[in-house]
């Protein structure tokens, strides 16, 4: 999938958050979140543990 398509599909969400807590935006979220859950179905691992350590690892993968 191509991130500009995931970008402009999800764009038309409605951020709710509060405009001055907002440090990434709402498709970068949602793209480190179907990463992740990705690869956890993929890895087969079964927990929410495991798939909070993919997330972070992601996360600091993405925004760095």
């Amino acid at each position: 999938m191509c991130l500009e398509a995931f970008t402009t599909f999800f764009s038309e969400l409605t951020d709710t958050r509060q405009s001055a807590k907002i440090t990434y935006p709402l498709e970068d979220i949602l793209f480190v979140i179907l990463c992740g859950v990705s690869l956890e179905q993929s890895a087969g691992a079964r927990s929410v543990i495991t798939l909070m350590v993919i997330l972070i690892g992601l996360t600091a993968w993405v925004f760095k």
